[in-house]
């Protein structure tokens, strides 16, 4: 069994300028942990697959195509293929995977 601890992995900054950890990288898996500062944001971008994006701590805002909406704790957005995504933050900040 393995067993990751998201707080030991490496942080790096994306070139989005966002905080990320690799939390695993395998083939048909890909999650990733982003750590968003008040005030940071994810620009508009696509994905070639279906995304989850699982909102641990804090609250912002997701636009997926026409809609935006706010998230917070403990709720999940799902991001069909193809569709633009931004982040917005609110003031607080945001821990969420992916």
């Amino acid at each position: 069994m393995d067993i990751i601890r998201i707080a030991e992995l490496p942080q790096q900054v994306t070139p989005r300028g966002v905080k990320a950890r690799a939390v695993l990288d395998v083939p048909y898996i890909n999650i990733m942990n982003l750590t968003l500062a008040p005030g940071d944001e994810v620009p508009s971008h696509t994905t070639p697959v279906d995304v989850l994006f699982h909102v641990i701590e804090g609250e912002g805002s997701i636009t997926v195509g026409p809609e935006t909406v706010k998230v917070k704790a403990g709720e999940i957005v799902v991001s069909p293929a193809g569709v633009p995504t931004p982040w917005r933050p609110m003031p607080a900040a945001i821990s969420a995977s992916w």
